[in-house]
């Protein structure tokens, strides 16, 4: 059975967004193990500001493809929209996400005609959309052509490789062990 690297390696860039509930605004980088490697942990604050303002500026550039683009996401895989607007495979998410249908409204680039929401509201749909994102993820890598995609980048050596030094520099999986907001962080385990 796999074992976390060290205990308790955590990606703090989808752990903390987890555990604070998501939110657009800043999350943390890294991992809480200094000896571990990734190539998320070689970047600081001015880097990833800079890629977000660029980001922002592709007009023609889709939801989902901005927020993978952002390096905090890295672990995620892009969730075919067929997947997305599929009702069934949304089932049940309704309850766990505030603002689902404005949230699930953004992920599919769908314009709202309503009247426009002020700055809060926006950033609380956008803390949402990152939310049902992540909640949708989960559902889809469960399926062949997920499995594929996650398979891809675990052997690209996406999600980095494990410190410890009988391991080899083996690629290490991530692994969220609920599927519940707000519940677990992502661990990072070493397959050996």
């Amino acid at each position: 059975m796999a074992e976390p690297v060290d205990g308790t390696h955590e990606n703090s860039a989808l752990g903390h967004h987890w555990a604070q509930g998501g939110g657009g605004g800043t999350r943390g980088r890294g991992v809480a193990d200094p000896e571990y490697h990734s190539e998320l942990d070689n970047t600081d604050e001015s880097d990833l500001e800079e890629e977000h303002y660029e980001s922002d500026e592709s007009e023609n550039q889709t939801w989902i493809s901005w927020f993978l683009s952002h390096r905090e996401n890295a672990y995620f895989c892009e969730v075919p929209e067929e997947f997305i607007e599929d009702e069934f495979n949304l089932t049940g998410l309704s309850q766990n996400v505030n603002f689902y249908s404005q949230a699930l409204d953004m992920i599919l680039d769908i314009e709202d005609n309503d009247e426009p929401l002020d700055n809060e509201e926006v950033e609380a749909v956008e803390g949402s959309a990152e939310i049902l994102y992540g909640l949708i993820h989960a559902r889809f890598i469960l399926t062949r052509d997920g499995l594929n995609r996650m398979e891809e980048k675990y052997e690209n050596g996406e999600f980095g490789v494990c410190p410890r030094y009988c391991c080899g520099g083996i690629g290490v999986l991530p692994c969220g062990r609920s599927d519940i907001p707000e519940r677990d962080c992502v661990k990072l385990f070493c397959p050996s």
